[in-house]
């Protein structure tokens, strides 16, 4: 009989990203006359690409805010923020390694959710220590425990912007802003 471990650990390891059972609401956060220069920008311009407001959402991280909060009447879900943050094609890929290979390029360059994936191991795992061992872990438990991370993170910069603007600002997270104006652009017809 196969140990009920792996089978979890095997189902774990290949669920997609759709909706997640998460509170949804809280209170707007847009401070207009703090973002004054993000808000003249955005309406002076009539005509938008993906290119062009990929560049302002990258220039302007604090601009996620307006859409945020004016499109979307609130925020935007959790599950719409994992849509935005995270590659969810490679999330949901069959490829373990190439989840893999993105679960490490996010540890690597995301402290924030480098401290929440290593808390979720254990609280006391150091990033160093955890890289020196990484084979010893099965695969589909790390790539688990990627995608369990991932939700605890969300939940995370939904109420601390200042995580995600850090994210936005970084070139190994500039398909956050591709990703997110074509959302922009294809379902809000902005």
């Amino acid at each position: 009989m196969t140990n009920p471990n792996d089978i979890y650990i095997d189902f774990a390891s290949k669920i997609s990203f759709f909706e997640f059972i998460q509170d949804e609401f809280r209170h707007t956060n847009i401070l207009v006359d703090e973002m004054k220069e993000e808000i003249s920008l955005l309406g002076s311009k009539k005509e938008w690409n993906i290119n062009d407001l990929s560049d302002y959402v990258k220039t302007y991280p604090r601009s996620f805010i307006i859409f945020q909060e004016v499109f979307q009447l609130l925020r935007f879900t959790n599950a719409q923020l994992i849509h935005f943050v995270f590659d969810v094609v490679k999330l949901n890929s069959l490829n373990i390694n190439g989840i893999y290979e993105y679960m490490i390029l996010n540890l690597k360059y995301d402290l924030e959710f480098r401290k929440i994936y290593l808390m979720t191991i254990n609280r006391t795992l150091k990033y160093d220590d955890f890289m020196t061992n990484i084979k010893q872990y099965d695969k589909r438990y790390l790539v688990a425990t990627f995608k369990r991370a991932i939700s605890k993170y969300i939940d995370k910069i939904a109420n601390n912007f200042s995580i995600l603007e850090k994210r936005i600002l970084k070139s190994e997270f500039e398909d956050f802003s591709i990703r997110f104006s074509n959302y922009l652009l294809s379902n809000l017809n902005l």
